[in-house]
């Protein structure tokens, strides 16, 4: 959280507004509160990137399919 709030800084010192929230993309009600946080900060979302993924602290070659494969599983 505390890159994503130095980003937020530098964001903010452009002069822009930003929105720093954690969420998780499995959870509709975290996915809920993500959405009404950004409507209250901004008064509704233009353009959305999705751009969640799954952090395993291995390297990538050693990481089996069956968790590359995986598309909303926990690993």
């Amino acid at each position: 959280m505390e890159l994503a709030r130095a980003a937020a800084k530098e964001v903010e010192a452009l002069g822009r507004r930003s929105l720093v929230k954690a969420c998780d993309v499995n959870d509709a009600a975290s996915l809920e509160e993500l959405l009404a946080g950004a409507r209250s900060t901004f008064g509704g979302v233009q353009i959305l990137v999705n751009c969640a993924g799954q952090t395993k602290r291995m390297a990538t070659l050693d990481l089996p399919d069956s968790d590359w494969n995986a598309s909303s599983k926990p690993i």
